[in-house]
């Protein structure tokens, strides 16, 4: 039975993760940087990735941000691939009321995606996908100018925790500070 694998990020039995390029009923891995694999694996040998804030020091982002302009870059396998306008909202439900997650809405067709926005402790910011992709500033991800000021600003007047498995809890509770402050309510 096939599995149809391609397009998601995935991580192979070696290590290497990145999104699945299909070819001849084997698989590689478009990694970070736009790098495919060298090696090429079975579908079944590659299992799914995903996004954990609770394992890096970050302040995740408060919902204040909602409402920013973001223009995120879309790898095509039609084209070279695009750069894609889109604002960012309150999540969807499963990550409502959970600091740091977004969903950008694309106006160009009403595609959406949650995407966690967080800072490090060093002021820098890290936006990864759900599956775990980091999307790099200028290279994946473009922010308008003084973003990262005013999230920093915004994390100064909000109660969203730092986001430590220790410091918050279970994976679930990733994020939480004050519903109201982080996009519930």
């Amino acid at each position: 039975r096939a599995v149809d694998v391609a397009g998601h990020r995935m991580r192979a039995p070696d290590g290497a993760v990145g999104r699945v390029v299909a070819a001849f009923g084997r698989c590689r891995l478009l990694q970070q940087g736009h790098r495919l694999t060298s090696k090429s694996y079975l579908p079944v040998d590659l299992v799914p990735t995903a996004f954990d804030p609770g394992t890096a020091l970050l302040r995740a982002v408060p919902a204040q941000m909602c409402g920013s302009g973001v223009r995120v870059w879309w790898d095509s396998e039609e084209d070279a691939g695009a750069w894609y306008r889109g604002v960012l909202q309150p999540p969807a439900a499963r990550h409502r009321g959970v600091c740091g997650w977004f969903e950008v809405e694309y106006g160009t067709d009403g595609d959406q995606e949650e995407v966690f926005f967080g800072v490090r402790p060093d002021g820098s910011t890290l936006i990864c996908r759900e599956d775990g992709e980091v999307l790099e500033i200028g290279t994946d991800i473009q922010l308008p100018d003084g973003f990262a000021r005013d999230a920093l600003r915004a994390l100064a007047e909000t109660q969203c925790p730092e986001t430590t498995a220790e410091g918050v809890g279970a994976a679930e509770g990733v994020g939480r500070g004050d519903p109201t402050a982080c996009g519930g309510g």
